[in-house]
């Protein structure tokens, strides 16, 4: 429990070893947090790290649709060797967040998921065609998409997501590359990335 005053902000830390949803994605899991007040605030969610670091703001519940399209960026695949994926290689990705109880979430991807989910224009076999994913949801559970980092062509961007009970979803890439990292040394590649989630 927290008191703030009119006016005011404060910054709680939560701890990334709970919030953060486990690799490689694609289960649910109960990985939210859930805010209440007893007057109207708002609240951003900031992130920082030795190479990522972003700011997104929470929309309420009451908020909430039931229906959105993925906004996010291309796959960085990063690689040591031919066809060997760097640890430092990052996804497209996006998240999606139950709000209530027996949540029914359909999403299509655009580009082929880290699990085998067959995009619709990206990806090992991609076809042009949608093929829908269904999942259910209990309250507070999320569920993290992510493409697979073997390809630039690679990108999330207009996936659908589509449920029968309002949730949230963000969209995003792990650590967007916004830069040429030709020529630095490895430690100074982290002066060029960047978090890049927003709540759609």
């Amino acid at each position: 429990s927290q008191v703030i005053n009119q006016g005011r902000c404060k910054r709680i830390a939560l701890d990334r070893g709970q919030m953060g949803p486990d690799r490689p994605g694609e289960v649910a899991q109960y990985k939210a947090a859930h805010i209440q007040s007893k007057y109207p605030v708002t609240v951003q969610c900031y992130q920082e790290g030795s190479s990522t670091g972003g700011m997104y703001q929470a929309v309420p519940t009451s908020a909430l649709g039931r229906s959105y399209v993925i906004a996010s960026w291309f796959d960085n695949p990063l690689q040591d060797n031919p066809g060997s994926i760097n640890r430092d290689s990052s996804s497209s990705e996006f998240l999606i967040i139950a709000t209530y109880d027996n949540t029914q979430v359909t999403f299509v991807p655009n580009a082929t998921t880290n699990a085998g989910a067959i995009g619709v224009n990206s990806g090992a076999g991609h076809d042009g065609k949608p093929h829908p994913v269904s999942i259910s949801l209990n309250r507070g559970q999320v569920y993290w998409v992510r493409s697979r980092s073997n390809d630039i062509a690679n990108d999330l961007s207009g996936s659908t997501v589509v449920s029968n009970k309002p949730i949230a979803v963000l969209g995003g890439q792990e650590r967007g590359l916004l830069g040429d990292p030709t020529g630095y040394w490895t430690y100074l590649d982290n002066d060029i990335r960047d978090v890049m989630v927003e709540q759609m």
